[in-house]
């Protein structure tokens, strides 16, 4: 497991879950200023802590951890099942060879973070897509937007979806609208809406104000780790 020493947000996730479980989700995070939690807190997150504070209030901090862990098992699984079917025996083993080479995709999922939900969600979205099945799209969409403020991903196979539409089927229309659905619907069933798409604004700001700074005193673990790194 990643040393939580190198993930800061590992304890702002274990902290909260912590509060969610003793005083219900917070308004304010009194302890957070720079970013304005200190006068109102929004959670972009909102499903993802769920899932960690009833592991939290069945296993203590190690739930929170095993979290990661389990999300990146069904992931996998998902991906070998579908591998199967649609490469076939002889193939299916590419795609799990490329994860498992990845030394960036592994180090992200075994950390204590809200896009390890959210990847395992975006593989069912996928599968919904590929298998053409629109309420497997439906929800997953929906859920994704209620665990994670990345919405521009799924956006991207709405906008894949629609391309196909006016070049190869008109029939792929319908699962860009179902996935539409599925992120607005997710979105207003956030409890912290508006806020949640206000503050999906705001860190957008601050990755867009980020990106291409150089060094910076934070962020450093969500890199991948060098070859040496990974092997050992």
């Amino acid at each position: 497991m990643l040393d939580q020493m190198s993930d800061p947000d590992y304890y702002y996730h274990v902290a909260l879950s912590k509060q969610i479980m003793t005083n219900g989700f917070p308004e304010t995070v009194p302890q957070v200023k720079d970013i304005g939690w200190d006068v109102l807190f929004t959670d972009k997150e909102y499903l993802y802590h769920v899932i960690t504070t009833l592991f939290y209030s069945l296993f203590g901090e190690a739930g929170v951890k095993a979290t990661s862990l389990i999300f990146l098992a069904i992931s996998s699984c998902v991906i070998f099942f579908q591998s199967v079917k649609n490469l076939g025996w002889r193939l299916f083993w590419v795609p799990l060879t490329i994860i498992a080479l990845d030394p960036y995709f592994l180090r992200r999922m075994i950390m204590v973070r809200p896009h390890t939900l959210a990847v395992m969600l975006f593989v069912f979205l996928l599968v919904g897509f590929v298998t053409k099945r629109k309420y497997v799209v439906l929800f997953s969409s929906l859920l994704f937007a209620l665990s994670y403020h990345g919405l521009q991903i799924p956006g991207l196979l709405i906008a894949a979806s629609l391309f196909t539409t006016f070049v190869v089927s008109p029939g792929h229309m319908k699962y860009a609208l179902f996935c539409a659905l599925g992120l607005i619907a997710g979105c207003l069933l956030n409890p912290y809406f508006p806020g949640n798409l206000a503050f999906l604004s705001q860190i957008t700001n601050i990755i867009r104000d980020t990106t291409g700074a150089g060094s910076l005193p934070y962020g450093g673990e969500i890199y991948p780790w060098k070859t040496n790194e990974f092997l050992n």
